[in-house]
C-alpha cells in the first residue's frame, strides 16, 4: 500500500513527538534485539554517559558498571536471556565526570505470538538518593543498636501489634 505524502508527514511528525517524548524522560530508556545487541538509546543515555550507540555495542557500557557491580549484572542478565524473562537490579555507574551512581535497571522481554523474544526494552532509573537515604537510615539505626546496647537499663522498641522487634543487651 502506498502512503499519501500527507501519510508520510503525520508519520515523520509522531515519531519526532515520541522521540522528544523518551529524550525528555528523566530515565534512561533503551531498545535491543533479541541478542541483546542495541539498536536504540535515548539522547539522556547517550549524553549522560559520553558513549555512542556504536559503544554501547561493544561492550563499553559494562565499563561503566562499578567493578564491583559488574558480575552480578551480567549474571542476571544471561539469566534474564536465558529465561527470557525480566531483568531488575540495582548497581552503580559511572557518568562521564568518573562519578559513581546507584541506578535500577528494568528490562522487559518483547515476545512474539509464539513466545520467541522479539526485542528488549529497558529503562535505568538513577536511585541514587533513595541509596544516600536507605544508608543513612541504616548508619542510624546502627549508632542506635550501638547506644542502647552499651546501656545499662533494657531498651526495647515493639511494632504497631506490640510485638518486640528489639530488644538491647544488658549486661
Amino acid at each position: 500500500m502506498i502512503e499519501s505524502p500527507e501519510e508520510d508527514l503525520r508519520k515523520i511528525e509522531s515519531d519526532q513527538r515520541f522521540r522528544i517524548l523518551i529524550d525528555s524522560l528523566p530515565h534512561f530508556i533503551w531498545e535491543s534485539g533479541p541478542d541483546g545487541t542495541y539498536s536504540y538509546v535515548n539522547k539522556r543515555f547517550l549524553d549522560w554517559s559520553a558513549l555512542t550507540l556504536e559503544q554501547f555495542n561493544t561492550g563499553r557500557l559494562s565499563k561503566l558498571i562499578y567493578p564491583d557491580d559488574n558480575k552480578k549484572v551480567e549474571e542476571k542478565w544471561q539469566q534474564a536471556l536465558i529465561n527470557k524473562s525480566e531483568f531488575n537490579c540495582e548497581y552503580r555507574m559511572k557518568d562521564a565526570d568518573g562519578i559513581y551512581l546507584w541506578f535500577l535497571g528494568k528490562t522487559i522481554p518483547v515476545k512474539n505470538d509464539e513466545g520467541q523474544v522479539i526485542k528488549w526494552v529497558g529503562t535505568t532509573t538513577n536511585i541514587n538518593e533513595q541509596k544516600k537515604i536507605e544508608e543513612a537510615r541504616a548508619e542510624s539505626e546502627r549508632q542506635f543498636r550501638l547506644l542502647a546496647d552499651i546501656m545499662p537499663q533494657q531498651v526495647w522498641t515493639a511494632n504497631e501489634k506490640g510485638e518486640l522487634d528489639y530488644v538491647n543487651l544488658v549486661t
